[in-house]
């Protein structure tokens, strides 16, 4: 996406939440990783989401207009049913920077989710990614990538990892303010899929 810089700016994204089971056992899987050895900044549970768009610095009149776009991407859209587990790291286990958990989402659905919020942003003047698609959940950042051996470990040691299915049946228009102690984020817009 475009980031916007200026007056009267907010940093926003467009994501997909998880329901507090999901936020729970993945603070479950955070603790065994540090009991695991791996050192690591890790996400609030209740914070964790997958972002479906970053929309970077965006002026905060547009709002109405971002909900407008969440709710032509959403139009004819039924909730999704996915699979949240499996463990990994971008870019890779070698050289691991982020821990996540993956959401496997056999019908294409989430991705075309993806595809037609992209879309409907363009008009706004924010441009599609160009890296592909990899719906997950960030569980962890590492700051020592040195210690490969201690995330390939744990990574191991969580891979089988399975918290079930969810459905997802709205997407969130979030405000997003950097602090000292990590992001903090603020409800702007929901928007039901189907609407």
């Amino acid at each position: 996406m475009s980031p916007r810089k200026g007056k009267g700016t907010i940093r926003a994204f467009i994501a997909v939440d998880v329901p507090p089971p999901v936020q729970e056992a993945l603070g479950e899987l955070q603790r065994g990783m540090e009991e695991a050895g791996l050192k690591a900044r890790w996400a609030r549970p209740q914070d964790v989401h997958v972002t479906l768009a970053f929309l970077g610095n965006v002026p905060a009149e547009q709002v109405p207009e971002l909900r407008a776009a969440m709710e032509e991407a959403a139009q004819g859209v039924g909730p999704l049913e996915v699979r949240v587990g499996g463990v990994g790291a971008f870019p890779n286990e070698r050289w691991p920077r982020v821990i996540w958990v993956g959401f496997e989402e056999p019908t294409g659905g989430l991705a075309a989710l993806h595809k037609r919020l992209e879309a409907a942003l363009v008009p706004l003047g924010y441009e599609p990614e160009d890296r592909p698609f990899r719906p997950h959940l960030t569980v962890a950042r590492i700051k020592v990538p040195a210690r490969a051996g201690r995330v390939v470990h744990a990574l191991e040691a969580h891979k089988d990892v399975d918290f079930g299915k969810i459905t997802i049946d709205r997407i969130v228009l979030y405000q997003s303010t950097l602090k000292p102690t990590g992001p903090a984020y603020t409800v702007l817009e929901e928007v039901a899929l189907g609407g």
